[in-house]
């Protein structure tokens, strides 16, 4: 099922605020009863409709770098990881940066 944006969650709050019933508001707005009670349930404790942040450690990298140094490595398949790094400007962790600093071997697809 489709994440709810912004909107759509405002207007579920809306819908059932005016006293239309969960099941009719399910379904005009084509989400499951549970759904809409979390959303409901979370706005009656919190006062908020926004997402919450995910689980886990923040990402450091964007996809556009991501894939950035995945073409890199596509194309130079040999290449130190360390200066696929520098080259392509990446901005992972030291970690990161550690766990990647061994040669990088990419398998072409003619193999």
């Amino acid at each position: 099922m489709p994440q709810l944006n912004y909107i759509q969650r405002a207007q579920i709050i809306i819908y059932l605020r005016d006293g239309m019933p969960i099941r009719n508001v399910a379904q005009i707005m084509n989400v499951s009863k549970n759904t809409e009670l979390n959303i409901k349930l979370r706005w009656e404790a919190e006062g908020t409709i926004e997402k919450r942040q995910p689980p886990g450690r923040p990402r450091i990298t964007t996809p556009e770098e991501d894939n950035a140094l995945v073409q890199y490595l596509a194309q130079n398949p040999f290449e130190i990881a360390r200066s696929a790094i520098r080259e392509t400007n990446f901005s992972g962790s030291r970690p990161t940066d550690f766990f990647l600093n061994t040669t990088v071997h990419v398998k072409s697809k003619e193999n």
